[in-house]
């Protein structure tokens, strides 16, 4: 599938085996860029510091709530996440299911399954079809240059500034150059760019 080298995937697990096997199982079928995180705490300071198209949590860590408070977290910041899970009891699998979804899950999946890594990959490969429809990050990043419009424009004066994650990715003086930059280092997802004009225009 086109692009899924460039797709930016973390993946969340206590057991480094399965980040180990996952990752491997990623890497075959063409996804190159991956990170991995031990713990919720060490996953969010990942994405402070920059934006993933995938996030592969797992349910429970650290703390017994810890898949779902990644969820939550994560469904705002990836427009795709899956989550993982190794409970034994479909019943309880079930109640897993819906409770992941309604926490803004893409995909669930038991990786006690012998086939578990192939329904990961599947799921990344239809979901990201649908990723770059999603407006998950427009509002929020355009909120971000509205109440950060001085300081961009103290730092970036007269050029245009690409805005994701409520971080400034990228900076240049033509929009056209500035833009094909952006889709091809971040294909899946849309990027609010913005003109920042000179000094002369700061607000205060």
């Amino acid at each position: 599938m086109e692009d899924l080298d460039k797709l930016k995937i973390l993946i969340v697990d206590d057991e480094t085996d399965v980040l180990k096997v996952l990752k491997e199982r990623l890497e075959v079928a063409g996804m190159k860029r991956i990170a991995t995180a031990q713990s919720r705490e060490k996953a969010e300071k990942k994405t402070r510091e920059e934006h993933f198209d995938v996030i592969i949590a797992d349910m429970y860590m650290e703390e017994e709530n810890s898949g779902y408070l990644l969820t939550e977290r994560f469904s705002d910041l990836s427009p795709l996440v899956i989550v993982i899970t190794g409970y034994k009891n479909e019943r309880e699998f079930r109640k897993f299911l819906a409770d992941s979804l309604r926490a803004g899950a893409y995909a669930c999946v038991d990786k006690t399954e012998e086939d578990a890594c192939d329904q990961v990959v599947r799921a990344i490969q239809e979901g990201i079809k649908g990723l770059k429809s999603k407006n998950v990050h427009v509002h929020r990043d355009s909120k971000y240059i509205s109440d950060n419009f001085n300081e961009l424009v103290k730092q970036y004066p007269g050029q245009y500034v690409a805005v994701l994650d409520e971080r400034v990715v990228g900076v240049g003086t033509d929009y056209d150059e500035l833009a094909r930059e952006m889709v091809d280092t971040y294909p899946f997802v849309r990027i609010t760019i913005a003109s920042v004009p000179g000094e002369e225009r700061r607000v205060g």
